[in-house]
């Protein structure tokens, strides 16, 4: 897990980072996916960078109650996180982007994609403001 050790990013929110660094990208029109994720880093914008090398189930939401939970409080932002993740990665049905992915009942697959348009949002979030970390 990253620490926060950058002076500037130390001074800075991650709302802060975004309006500064993202000016188009305007929060309050956005999915509540990237909400959950700023509400995570706020206090530590660079942890956005281990998103590259893992997912939010490992980062942020362990145990799979929390993704179930995720998936019935905001289904909608998640199945529209998910289309894009999927666009974004060339995939042309749900199945070829949980290929991967074991799934061994009906959860799993909401598990699965929960944790795949989490993690999207995340990664997303890190590139729009990589040159601040």
């Amino acid at each position: 897990m990253t620490t926060c050790s950058f002076l500037e990013l130390e001074q800075s929110s991650l709302r802060d980072l975004l309006r500064k660094k993202c000016p188009t990208f305007i929060l309050q029109e956005s999915n509540s996916c990237f909400f959950d994720v700023i509400e995570r880093f706020e206090d530590c914008p660079e942890g956005l960078v281990d998103f590259n090398q893992s997912d939010w189930m490992n980062l942020c939401e362990p145990y799979n109650y929390q993704l179930l939970d995720r998936w019935e409080t905001k289904r909608d932002d998640i199945l529209e996180m998910f289309e894009e993740f999927k666009f974004a990665h060339g995939y042309s049905s749900t199945l070829e982007a949980l290929v991967d992915s074991l799934i061994e009942e009906p959860a799993d697959m909401a598990i699965q994609m929960v944790n795949l348009a989490m993690t999207y949002a995340a990664q997303v979030l890190h590139e729009a403001l990589q040159d601040s970390f």
